[in-house]
């Protein structure tokens, strides 16, 4: 929501508390977002670089 500065001088209260909301739940969403894609990314680094145990070349 891209809301110009000369914009919101033009807002009442209730108007402003509103838009005030939607911003909030909107920072919300993205922040679980990237949460989420945190603890992916991890959890696939992980398994990307998980040691492994050596194999034994038999002679």
């Amino acid at each position: 929501m891209d809301v110009a500065t000369d914009t919101l001088s033009h807002l009442n209260a209730d108007e402003l508390r509103e838009m005030v909301q939607s911003l909030r739940q909107t920072v919300s969403f993205k922040q679980a977002t990237i949460d989420k894609l945190t603890h992916e990314n991890a959890l696939l680094k992980r398994l990307k670089f998980r040691s492994r145990p050596r194999q034994r070349l038999v002679p």
